[in-house]
């Protein structure tokens, strides 16, 4: 349950002009990678993206994704983008019904 006065938090995944060594990370599927949920009685909570050892880049160093385009055969797209903005939408409404 969300505290009085608390929110969810919805950052930005790379903010423009921001991380730009990490360029070909951003760029590249990750599929293979997870989500690491913590929260304690404190009310903290985050989530990280983890397992990155596990993320097999296409072997044409010329794909490249944007984590929000439709998955089709051959595009390497992974949809972690639109699965992260459905699980804030998730979040936002189990805070309003807990309100």
């Amino acid at each position: 349950m969300v505290a009085g006065g608390q929110k969810l938090v919805h950052s930005p995944f790379v903010p423009a002009g921001y991380w730009s060594p990490c360029a070909p990370l951003v760029s590249d599927p990750f599929i293979g990678s997870s989500l690491l949920f913590v929260h304690d009685q404190s009310g903290y909570a985050n989530i990280w993206l983890i397992d990155f050892a596990k993320i097999a880049s296409p072997s044409n160093n010329q794909i490249r994704v944007n984590h929000r385009s439709v998955w089709k055969s051959g595009n390497y797209e992974d949809g972690y983008l639109i699965g992260i903005d459905n699980l804030v939408k998730l979040f936002e409404e189990i805070i309003h019904e807990c309100q």
